[in-house]
């Protein structure tokens, strides 16, 4: 008998449409309350879990979101919520998460940052919140300063990591060269 090796999807990146919030809004609460909820008190957490403030974000900055998917399904978003370098959120329901859909909106995230003229990709990220800062340390962003700012939805101040990537362009004609092949 032959051995079938188990078929692994690949993330799939793409704009998000109206039939994705009500996934994602919940996709985006379940990594909330697994990387978020632990550090901030219970009052809250219920607060925000009751009212699910990811259902008016995505509404909001629809045009600003990207979904990434799993055999067509959206498991998580990445966001530039103000339409300029600042990628203002990144969220993988936690069953989805450690399958590349992170990393995979990262990528187009920052095409789409160097589609509009920018060098660089900013981005802030909750101080305890270490797997997220790995996952970007390891797409090459770097730590540029540790702030406190007030987070209004949370109404608190919440100990965050400033951090930014240069976008790398592709050498002037390669992508013309590569077409030729």
């Amino acid at each position: 008998m032959a051995d079938v090796a188990a078929s692994v999807a690949l993330p799939d990146v793409r704009a998000m449409g109206e039939r994705d919030i009500a996934t994602l809004a919940q996709a985006g609460l379940s990594a909330w309350q697994e990387a978020i909820a632990p550090f901030i008190p219970p009052a809250v957490v219920d607060r925000v879990v009751q009212e699910n403030p990811f259902l008016d974000f995505l509404v909001e900055a629809q045009d600003q979101v990207l979904v990434a998917t799993l055999d067509g399904l959206a498991v998580g978003f990445g966001a530039t919520e103000y339409g300029d370098d600042y990628i203002s959120d990144l969220w993988i329901d936690p069953v989805h998460t450690g399958q590349g859909c992170g990393q995979a909106l990262l990528a187009a995230l920052m095409s789409r940052i160097a589609g509009r003229g920018f060098a660089t990709a900013r981005l802030e990220v909750m101080t305890q919140n270490r797997r997220a800062r790995r996952i970007y340390e390891r797409f090459g962003f770097g730590v540029a300063r540790r702030l406190r700012r007030y987070d209004p939805l949370l109404d608190l101040d919440i100990d965050k990591v400033a951090m930014f990537c240069p976008i790398r362009r592709p050498r002037q004609g390669a992508a013309s060269l590569a077409g030729m092949r």
